[in-house]
């Protein structure tokens, strides 16, 4: 296994255009932060049952289950 190259700065000239973007490119190697693939995942599928939970057709006790799941997931993902 080869060792993890250290934080490389490379200078971007004539971008002008990326208002606010320093030049510099990080080492993408490197994640600043713990952000996973299941991570991402739990996010669409709260994002799904809040939507489900506006639609108008779900019958009562559809609504509670999904509720119940949504304050599951929600405290999973220390969002409580």
């Amino acid at each position: 296994m080869q060792p993890r190259r250290p934080f490389v700065k490379v200078p971007l000239r004539g971008f002008s255009f990326l208002a606010g973007f320093s030049g510099e490119v990080q080492n993408m190697s490197e994640p600043k932060a713990q952000y996973t693939c299941m991570d991402y995942r739990q996010e669409m599928v709260l994002l799904g049952m809040k939507r489900r939970l506006e639609q108008e057709t779900l019958d009562e006790a559809e609504r509670k289950a999904i509720q119940e799941q949504v304050r599951a997931l929600e405290a999973a993902m220390d969002m409580d």
